[in-house]
């Protein structure tokens, strides 16, 4: 399969891609917008947006679950970053060259007898794992063999000081 896309090109990035071949997607479909791709040393992902376009993408999540009037639905999940620098510096098993961000149930969620149950997005109920991955696609698990999780939602556990505390990037 052979995939053409014309891609812009911005301050710290690759010049312009003209066209990217032997890209192989699962179930042979695309499932990125090739008006939003760009190619940087990470490869057509894991860009860095304008704030502005973070807040538009923020604010539309955030008004499809009614918030502020919603203070139940998930906002945000909170990671610490020295544990994640860490896991991604340790190589004892590899070197991590991406993660996959994997959504899930929380283990209390899953406990109190909700396995397979859609959670929405209640907060307490969704997290996210992070699990890094090598050159050939094999996950790299820490020097203790395991992955990143105990993401902390917001609301709950939101910052209450700085420009953290808002909804928007400010």
């Amino acid at each position: 399969m052979t995939l053409f896309a014309i891609v812009s090109c911005q301050k710290d990035e690759q010049p312009i891609i003209s066209s990217i071949r032997n890209i192989t997607p699962n179930n042979g479909q695309i499932k990125f917008s090739s008006s939003m791709m760009r190619m940087t040393s990470a490869g057509p992902f894991s860009q860095f947006i304008p704030i502005d376009s973070a807040n538009k993408m923020v604010n539309s999540y955030l008004t499809s679950i009614n918030y502020p009037a919603n203070d139940s639905d998930l906002q945000a999940l909170i990671f610490d970053a020295n544990v994640l620098r860490n896991y991604l510096n340790d190589s004892s098993h590899g070197k991590i060259v991406q993660i996959k961000i994997m959504l899930g149930h929380t283990l209390e969620y899953i406990n109190s007898g909700h396995f397979g149950m859609n959670a929405k997005y209640q907060t307490g109920e969704l997290t996210v794992i992070i699990a890094g991955y090598d050159q050939n696609n094999n996950y790299i698990y820490n020097s203790d063999n395991m992955v990143l999780d105990h993401a902390m939602p917001c609301p709950d556990w939101c910052p209450t000081g700085g420009t953290a505390q808002y909804s928007s990037l400010r």
